[in-house]
């Protein structure tokens, strides 16, 4: 057994007292920003005891963090060992328990206070131990400090007991959880059965449709949450996250949920009351806020009489909450106001779903009866879309679900969906027409018309077909510029793709020997700098109109074409054939810096930041932090399986392409979000559906299988490139990014020719 003498301790046990104030460079930052106050005061000493102690090689915080990535490799066998205790008391009794004839709370809070009286803390006292052991204020600075000294004398004297600092205060965190009341507040989401005497039986199918939903949708953390049910209405609470009451950001995961259930289910329970003689309506109400006091507001919502589809509503709070989200989905322009007794209640509706990128299919339509899924039954489609008198007509289930619910919005996009990802373009535009005859100004219709012509565009294999859709397109967007309502950036996201999109096929020819010869006279450099331009202004209007002024998807696709824009300018001879497209300048560095700078993401513009200095080791993990807070809020959008992979590429190119450094960490997150996206593909294959392609612009469809390919190209860069490095422990390791060449995922296929053309089968 070890005696311990505070002051004595050979290197191995200082640098484990250091480990165990200490754990990771984030814990040190995040004491140094808790209060500058008391940090400004003890840093400079415990970096002071550390150089004199020989534990760095100078006396500054650059050589400290050093020591502290260090110390995380040596000593992280130890943390294994950690034993998870209930409370403080079971904690000191451990330590105690190491030298019972040397160790007790008075003698262990002595030599605290010496600890405290050379790093510059407050004096340690033996009644804030007693008080520890009954409670624990995770928002006291005393409390927390208290626990670094500790950590440090625990671990300096004992660190095979693995309590380091994050450790101690898990264990609190831990008991918080634990003795936290259920949630009061969150979403609850209600079903009403109206219209024809309801059928025994009707309620309990619902409910059953609704435990399907959640269990296609993949909501695992649902999966135990309990469907109640009456005689007409099924419902179910979704607690917000833990934190404050009343704080909007925490119901943001509740809110997404509950619009995807209601969007599954407004088209599920159409294509269940399909073959029944009474068809019964269903309102579906979405109220956020306390469960106790929601009922009154559900039953407003449901039994509100609003004219049009108006059957997804919510109130004031869940539109507010699914806002802040960034849940992707068209409201209402004004709210159905009802005058209660003492108060007025807003109703807000859902007009219409983002679907075409965010919100995943339903699983009936996908079925063989449904629609086309080879050649032979997509000619009988065919017959059966544009001749709707022929008998093929009602072979095909979808189309007489239509013809039953004309009036159903979401179940015609929901149809469409799937003809566009199954590359049946002209059929997709056909079936717009039952909302746009109805709707002529309906702005996601539009845009998908839009986009349909985009995806024509892109599958020509020659410039002047090209040319021809993209015009159309054009046309589409001129009309929606002139006519609809705009309250969103995914309209003018998709546009700026359009132009982007447009710019990648022209230098793809311009790059094209034979090809640059023929259409000379008709295309140059300009063509395709003044379509990255105009991409830019569409998607900077994303930007404006995003109730963030950011837009994560518009911002995205904003900094890559302000970088692509930029690479084509410096360098003339990237339009030229046989010269690969790299970034040997590191443009996209400087841009991307430039970027988050001006969107407030960086203090600096400046890309030259080094792992191992002080200041820039802050400003990467703030700048990491923030881009993983977009990242999670993005994901946090997504459902559609067929552009989740491409979703997931992409975040992959900022961690490679965008960063300003290149580390081990940041190569291990890109190749995971590559291996995700692989996995996720093979998943879809043999389906007869395409995924978004990480080709050329992200907009175009491509089969299963070509995405494999262009995914495993992606992988063999890194792998080839770094893969030694991947098996390093030690994230924080920097990278030499010249190893890549210039080379850049993102620009991988971002000039290639070949399209898939017609429909997958």
């Amino acid at each position: 057994m070890k005696n311990n003498i505070e002051d004595s301790g050979d290197l191995k046990s200082e640098k484990a007292g250091f480990w165990g104030m200490f754990p990771t460079v984030d814990s040190f930052i995040e004491y140094k920003n808790l209060d500058h106050d008391i940090s400004n005061k003890t840093l400079p000493k415990i970096i002071c005891y550390a150089f004199q102690k020989g534990l760095i090689e100078n006396e500054n915080e650059s050589a400290f963090l050093r020591m502290i990535r260090e110390n995380e490799l040596e000593f992280s066998i130890y943390a294994q060992n950690y034993k998870r205790e209930t409370s403080f008391s079971d904690i000191l009794n451990g330590v105690i328990r190491q030298n019972p004839d040397r160790y007790n709370q008075n003698t262990i809070a002595s030599w605290l206070s010496s600890i405290a009286r050379r790093f510059n803390f407050e004096k340690i006292q033996s009644s804030m131990m007693t008080r520890l052991k009954t409670r624990y204020n995770p928002s006291a600075k005393k409390q927390s400090n208290f626990f670094r000294l500790f950590a440090y004398w625990v671990c300096k004297n004992h660190p095979e007991l693995g309590w380091n600092y994050e450790q101690i205060i898990d264990t609190f965190r831990r008991r918080e959880k634990e003795e936290k009341p259920d949630e009061t507040e969150g979403v609850r989401i209600s079903f009403f059965i109206s219209g024809h005497p309801i059928e025994a039986g009707k309620i309990d199918k619902l409910a059953d449709e609704l435990k399907q939903s959640i269990s296609d949708l993949k909501l695992s953390h649902l999966y135990q949450t309990e469907i109640k049910s009456s005689a007409t209405t099924a419902f179910l609470d979704i607690p917000k996250k833990p934190g404050p009451s009343g704080e909007p950001g925490l119901y943001g995961q509740a809110a997404r949920d509950s619009l995807a259930l209601a969007h599954q289910m407004a088209v599920r329970w159409d294509l269940m009351e399909q073959n029944v003689k009474q068809y019964n309506h269903i309102v579906i109400a979405i109220v956020a806020g306390e469960f106790i006091s929601s009922e009154n507001t559900v039953h407003v919502l449901q039994k509100a009489e609003i004219p049009g589809f108006s059957i997804i509503r919510l109130n004031d709070f869940a539109l507010l909450c699914a806002r802040i989200a960034d849940v992707k989905v068209v409201f209402s322009k004004d709210p159905h106001i009802v005058n209660q007794l003492y108060e007025k209640i807003n109703v807000w509706s859902v007009d219409s779903f983002w679907s075409f990128a965010y919100w995943d299919f339903i699983p009936r339509l996908l079925e063989p009866d449904m629609l086309p899924a080879d050649r032979r039954s997509y000619s009988e489609f065919k017959e059966a879309v544009y001749y709707s008198s022929n008998e093929q007509s009602f072979k095909f289930k979808a189309l007489a679900a239509i013809q039953r619910s004309p009036q159903n919005i979401f179940l015609i996009s929901e149809i469409v969906k799937i003809c566009i990802a199954r590359k049946m373009f002209f059929e997709a535009n056909t079936l717009l027409s039952f909302i746009l005859s109805l709707h002529p100004n309906h702005l996601i219709s539009r845009t998908t018309r839009m986009d349909i012509f985009l995806f024509l565009a892109l599958d020509q294999t020659d410039l002047s077909s090209f040319k021809l859709f993209l015009l159309r397109a054009l046309d589409e967007a001129k009309y929606i510029m002139r006519n609809c309502a705009i309250e969103d950036e995914e309209f003018y996201c998709q546009l700026g793709l359009l132009h982007f999109s447009s710019s990648l096929r022209v230098l793809a020819v311009l790059k094209d020997k034979a090809e640059s010869v023929q259409y000379r006279n008709e295309i140059s450099e300009e063509t395709v700098l003044s379509h990255l331009k105009k991409g830019e202004k569409y998607l900077k209007q994303g930007c404006i109109v995003s109730p963030s002024g950011i837009a994560n998807r518009s911002s995205f696709w904003l900094c890559h074409v302000k970088c692509f824009r930029k690479l084509l300018e410096n360098n003339h001879s990237l339009f030229k054939p046989d010269t690969p497209l790299k970034d040997t300048q590191g443009v996209y560095q400087k841009e991307a810096m430039k970027f988050y700078f001006s969107i407030g993401w960086s203090d600096s513009d400046s890309p030259e930041m080094r792992i191992d200095d002080a200041n820039d080791s802050a400003a990467l993990l703030s700048l990491s932090r923030r881009v993983e807070a977009a990242v999670k809020t993005y994901f946090n959008s997504v459902l559609l399986r067929t552009y989740i992979p491409n979703v997931k590429f992409a975040f992959a190119t900022v961690y490679i392409d965008f960063s300003p450094v290149l580390t081990v960490g940041t190569l291990k997150e890109a190749h995971k979000l590559l291996d995700e996206a692989r996995r996720c593909v093979e998943q879809l294959a043999g389906h007869p559906e395409c995924v978004y392609t990480t080709s050329n612009c992200f907009v175009q469809l491509e089969s299963p299988e070509q995405f494999l390919k262009d995914i495993d190209g992606a992988i063999s860069l890194l792998t080839k490139t770094f893969g030694d490095d991947l098996q390093k422990e030690n994230d924080f390791h920097e990278l030499d990014r010249k190893k890549l060449d210039g080379r850049k995922m993102i620009l991988l296929n971002a000039a290639k020719k070949e399209v898939e053309s017609g429909p997958i089968f």
